[in-house]
């Protein structure tokens, strides 16, 4: 079995799914989404997407901003709530894009596979965006099965 067949597999959930999780964990499952995926894209790409620490930090800065963001009566905890939210958003793109680049570069040099991708939508989905390429992995193997 092919190594994006595999990731496709371990991966196994919808984006609806996907959606509803992130809202009913507010959030919560999306870190630990970014965790799981960061480690199966590096295993069966054999790319490393970004470093653990990257993910750790990034992890860490979302936790200290939910704290801060529990704390709005304590002076300043507004504006660090705001600088470590602007902080894991940008990072999370940061790790959305790098995920990106990371499955479009295997599926082409690998399986001569282009995939099409969106870079707006990156920043305004980002993880989301992820799963959905991940998900669409199926389809564009279908087809280029088809070709052969």
């Amino acid at each position: 079995m092919r190594d994006i067949d595999l990731l496709k597999q371990e991966n196994n959930l919808k984006t609806f799914t996907f959606i509803l999780l992130s809202i009913v964990t507010l959030g919560v499952y999306d870190l630990l989404w970014i965790y799981n995926t960061n480690k199966s894209i590096n295993r069966f790409t054999g790319m490393k997407v970004v470093s653990n620490f990257f993910v750790v930090v990034l992890l860490s800065f979302t936790a200290w901003s939910w704290l801060f963001a529990c704390y709005t009566d304590i002076p300043y905890f507004p504006f660090l709530n705001t600088i470590f939210s602007l902080i894991s958003f940008i990072m999370t793109i940061v790790w959305s894009n790098a995920a990106k680049n990371a499955l479009i570069y295997h599926c082409m040099g690998k399986y001569n596979l282009k995939l099409k991708t969106n870079n707006f939508y990156i920043v305004i989905f980002n993880v989301l965006y992820i799963n959905y390429i991940i998900n669409s992995l199926d389809n564009s193997n279908r087809t280029l099965n088809n070709q052969r």
